[in-house]
């Protein structure tokens, strides 16, 4: 009996110790504690993150503007897309005076859904824009061709949405971003001396959904009540997957909870050996 009573202390203890070992260890990661750090700084400080238009935003946004001057667009809407980390709200916001519009972040919007870019004067912002929604609407789309890593560190710099950097495949979202550029008609202009794509929507559309469908009819894939991010992912060859959960790495934090409990483990029989 009383070894029972034993084996359920240690048990018990090795349960505790794996869970302080998890929070440890979860909490230690960078893009998390990148998050903790955001979080603190605007509860003391009241302050809401600032947007600042560096040279080189200045640069990119003069670009632009001469660009659509020379095609002669007077632009009603525009769409923003790029990684998390890659600029898109700077840029937007950027372009948006520059041009006399309102900018519009879409990172609280059900992406799943439809949404309504009636609004004129408006430039839209998201990382799953292009993949997810009508691009039809847009009288042009700018995407941030960034390298991963790059927008990785800008997001541990910037701490806002650190979290990101730790559980999210980067590398899959960017390939199905760029794919969803490329499928667009329309001819490709490259900002000089950046990392931007622009396409001004071609007097047929884009038609996006309709190269993507053409596309996978060819290779004989069945396309029927699959979404446009479901077919972007099949266009890659890869299993038709769509929403926020599609880019999640699985295993971003299975081998720090599994080091957590067997720390916790070892711990807890250390002590009880130590008794």
């Amino acid at each position: 009996m009383k070894m029972k009573y034993e084996l359920k202390d240690i048990a018990l203890k090795a349960m505790k110790e794996a869970g302080v070992e998890i929070v440890r260890t979860v909490t230690g990661k960078p893009g998390l504690q990148a998050t903790l750090d955001s979080l603190i700084s605007r509860i003391s400080t009241g302050e809401a993150e600032n947007r600042v238009d560096s040279k080189e935003v200045g640069r990119e946004v003069e670009s632009i503007v001469s660009l659509f001057r020379l095609k002669s667009l007077h632009p009603q809407r525009l769409a923003v897309d790029g990684v998390p980390g890659s600029g898109k709200t700077t840029l937007a916001y950027a372009l948006a005076k520059e041009l006399g519009m309102n900018a519009l972040s879409l990172d609280h919007m059900d992406m799943e859904s439809p949404l309504d870019f009636s609004v004129n004067k408006t430039i839209y912002e998201h990382h799953r824009l292009l993949r997810t929604q009508n691009i039809e609407w847009f009288d042009a789309l700018i995407y941030i061709d960034e390298p991963v890593e790059i927008s990785r560190n800008k997001v541990l710099l910037r701490k806002r949405g650190g979290y990101l950097t730790d559980i999210m495949d980067y590398d899959l979202l960017k390939r199905v971003g760029e794919r969803a550029f490329s499928i667009a008609d329309g001819e490709e202009y490259n900002v000089p001396e950046s990392y931007l794509k622009i396409k001004i929507r071609p007097e047929g559309g884009y038609n996006a959904n309709k190269n993507l469908v053409n596309e996978l009819r060819t290779l004989d894939v069945n396309d029927k009540g699959l979404s446009k991010e479901q077919l972007l992912f099949l266009s890659l060859n890869l299993e038709p997957r769509s929403g926020f959960v599609a880019y999640i790495n699985p295993n971003a934090l299975t081998d720090d909870l599994l080091s957590g409990v067997v720390k916790g483990v070892f711990r807890a029989i250390g002590e009880s050996v130590k008794r």
